[in-house]
């Protein structure tokens, strides 16, 4: 049984990646990640091992701080700098230097 986020397509990834990324439940998110499905020498599904890639904890890890810290204020930078400028414009409508 898939969880509610998942990678299963692209469309699916980007919500995953945009939850991640606003920090809102992360830990269940992650740890259910990293206890992903353990495959067996004959291609068998042998069920969720405790820890078993952790490779999925690095890039979530790298993904957060990079996501969070430098896209989410870029993007509120960008909407910061269009609201100054469009304040700026409207002033200068009705106001004569």
């Amino acid at each position: 049984m898939n969880q509610d986020i998942n990678f299963d397509d692209i469309f699916q990834s980007i919500v995953t990646l945009f939850v991640l990324s606003t920090f809102e439940g992360w830990p269940n998110y992650v740890f259910n990640f990293v206890d992903a499905d353990k495959i067996g020498d004959d291609g068998e599904n042998l069920g969720p091992e405790m820890n078993g890639n952790r490779f999925f904890m690095l890039y979530f890890m790298f993904f957060m701080f990079i996501g969070s810290m430098f896209l989410i204020n870029l993007f509120v930078g960008v909407v910061q700098l269009n609201y100054q400028l469009v304040n700026k414009a409207a002033k200068s409508k009705f106001l004569t230097e």
